[in-house]
This record gives C-alpha cells, sequence and structure tokens, in this order.
C-alpha cells in the first residue's frame, strides 16, 4: 500500500526513471530497458521505446522518480483501489 500512496519512497532497481539529453537537444525519459556500450535504450510508459547510441547523448542521469503515477489514489475509487491490492496480492 505504501508503494502506490508514495511511489517514489522505494523504486524498486530498475524501475528508476531515467533523462537522456541528446546532441541534437531532444530530451527523452524512461526506464532502462537495454543497454550496452554504443547504445542505451529507454521504455517509456506505453512501452514505446527510443535507443540513443551514446555518441549521441550529452547526458543521461537518474530522475530518482518511478513511473508509477502518484496521487493513484485521487484517481480510483475505493473499490477500484481494493481490487488493485487484491491483484498484487494475488499468486502469479
Amino acid at each position: 500500500m505504501i508503494d502506490i500512496l508514495m511511489p517514489n519512497l522505494n523504486i524498486e532497481g530498475g524501475y528508476e526513471e531515467y533523462l537522456a539529453q541528446t546532441t541534437d537537444g531532444r530530451l527523452i525519459t524512461g526506464i532502462i530497458a537495454k543497454q550496452s556500450p554504443t547504445a542505451v535504450t529507454l521504455r517509456r510508459a506505453k512501452g514505446e521505446e527510443d535507443t540513443i547510441l551514446r555518441s549521441n547523448l550529452t547526458s543521461l542521469r537518474s530522475l530518482s522518480l518511478s513511473p508509477m503515477p502518484e496521487d493513484l489514489e485521487k484517481s480510483i475509487s475505493a473499490e477500484g483501489m481494493a481490487d488493485l491490492l487484491a491483484f498484487l496480492k494475488s499468486p502469479r
């Protein structure tokens, strides 16, 4: 429940948001999906990915943010929250 109410308190490794700035001035955010010595791939919320050559990066830094939206409890009904918690607690 704490992770839902305060998603940026404890971010699971591999799920922190990153901000990449490219040599052509673009700003791209997402979680690191893949990386190699020559490129990094950032995945955005809807699963779309951007692969950026490291030679085209001016900076890449963690935002210390979770992709989980803040204030989710304000946009979901009590029944919806109960359903979400039941789903998260169910064996997979």
